[in-house]
C-alpha cells in the first residue's frame, strides 16, 4: 500500500507537471504566432503532454526517493557492527544483510543500490554502521540527484523542441492562408472584370 500510494502520487504530480509544461509551450506558441496555432500544433502539444507526463512522473519518483535516504541511513547504522580490519569477510556479509534490509523496506531503491561504488566501501566498513550509513547515503543522494537532473533536462529539451515546432507550424499555416487568400481575391477580381467586359460590349 505504501508503494502504491507513492506511485499514485508520482503519477498525479507527473500529470500536473505535464499540464504546466504544455501550458507554457502553448502560451509561447501563441505569443510568437500571434495566437494563430495550426491544427498540427495541437497535435504537437498532445505529444508533448504525454512525454512530459512520463518524465514528470519519473521526476516526482526521484524526489520521493531522495526523501528516503535519511531512512536508509537509519536502517544501516544498527546493522553494521564495529569490526576491525581483520573481520572484512564478516563486514561484507553484514553489508549483504544491509542491502537485503533496505530492499525489503524500499524495493524501489534496488536499481540505485546496484550502482553504488563499492570500491571504497572496505575503508568505511570497519568503522561501523555510522560510517557505512554516511557513505551509502551520500552515494544514494548523488545518484538520485543525477537522476532528477536528467529528468529536468529531458523536460526542458521537450519544451524547446515543442515550442520551435509550434511556432514553425503556426508561421507556415499563416503563409498558407495568405497565399490562399491572395489566390481567392485574384480569382474574384478576374471574374468581376470579365463580367464588366461583357456588359460594355452589350
Amino acid at each position: 500500500m505504501f508503494v502504491l500510494g507513492n506511485l499514485l502520487a508520482c503519477i498525479f504530480w507527473g500529470i500536473v507537471i505535464a499540464l504546466g509544461v504544455t501550458a507554457i509551450v502553448f502560451v509561447l506558441g501563441a505569443v510568437f504566432t500571434g495566437g494563430r496555432l495550426s491544427p498540427l500544433a495541437y497535435a504537437v502539444l498532445l505529444v508533448l503532454f504525454v512525454l512530459a507526463a512520463v518524465q514528470g512522473t519519473l521526476l516526482s519518483g526521484g524526489l520521493y526517493t531522495k526523501g528516503y535516504v535519511d531512512d536508509v541511513e537509519e536502517i544501516i547504522t544498527p546493522l553494521i557492527p564495529d569490526l576491525s580490519e581483520t573481520n572484512l569477510q564478516a563486514v561484507a556479509a553484514s553489508y549483504d544483510e544491509v542491502q537485503n534490509a533496505i530492499i525489503d523496506e524500499y524495493p524501489m531503491l534496488l536499481p540505485l543500490l546496484s550502482q553504488i561504488d563499492l570500491s571504497q566501501l572496505s575503508s568505511y566498513l570497519p568503522q561501523g554502521g555510522g560510517a557505512v550509513a554516511t557513505y551509502v547515503g551520500n552515494q544514494l543522494r548523488a545518484l538520485v540527484t543525477d537522476y532528477v537532473l536528467r529528468r529536468v533536462y529531458w523536460l526542458l529539451g521537450f519544451m524547446l523542441l515543442a515550442t520551435l515546432a509550434v511556432v514553425l507550424l503556426g508561421r507556415r499555416h499563416d503563409r498558407a492562408d495568405s497565399v490562399s487568400g491572395y489566390d481567392s481575391s485574384t480569382w474574384a477580381y478576374d471574374g468581376e472584370s470579365t463580367s464588366y467586359g461583357s456588359a460594355d460590349d452589350y
